[in-house]
């Protein structure tokens, strides 16, 4: 294709200036994918169906309750999706995604969590508060300083993180932070 190259170099420039500075928002959603692995067993997959076959759809009710949860809480990204643009969107807070991992790395700093140069004044839990050990013990440690954790719609049995407010739906969430 003759005019791929100019293409690419414009495409590459976009991506330049877009990597320049540090995203700014003081809400963070974490990410349930320590809890959705823990809720998936070799069971959910056919005889012979690939276990990434497995991973890519909504293999049990669990998954589906805390799946639907975060979408919910942050929206869709598709084409087929378009109306679907979550609270967080539609109330126009802007929000990172932070895994187990990230938070784990986190920093404490009194009321803000500071992950890779951003600094948040929330945590929200989509539907669950099961999560790497180290991960959870930084929560707690922040909670104690001063941090704001919201746990959206997680099962009675399960609210076991001392400190953070427990809201059942996306929608009160919105209203709360």
């Amino acid at each position: 294709y003759e005019h791929y190259p100019v293409f690419a170099d414009t495409v590459s420039r976009v991506c330049g200036l877009l990597s320049e500075g540090t995203h700014i928002a003081d809400v963070a959603v974490h990410y349930p994918s320590y809890a959705v692995c823990g809720l998936m067993t070799l069971e959910d997959g056919g005889r012979d169906e690939h276990p990434m076959a497995v991973s890519n759809r909504v293999p049990n009710d669990a998954v589906g309750r805390i799946d639907q949860v975060y979408k919910k809480l942050t929206g869709r990204w598709n084409r087929k999706e378009l109306d679907d643009v979550g609270e967080l969107r539609r109330i126009r807070r802007d929000y990172d995604i932070v895994d187990d991992s990230a938070l784990a790395k986190g920093t404490c700093d009194g009321n803000q969590l500071a992950i890779a140069g951003e600094r948040f004044s929330v945590v929200m839990l989509c539907g669950t508060t099961v999560m790497d050990e180290e991960a959870k013990r930084k929560l707690e440690e922040w909670i104690v300083q001063g941090g704001w954790v919201v746990a959206v719609d997680v099962p009675e049995g399960e609210r076991q993180l001392a400190g953070a407010d427990y809201v059942d739906t996306p929608e009160e969430a919105a209203l709360l932070i």
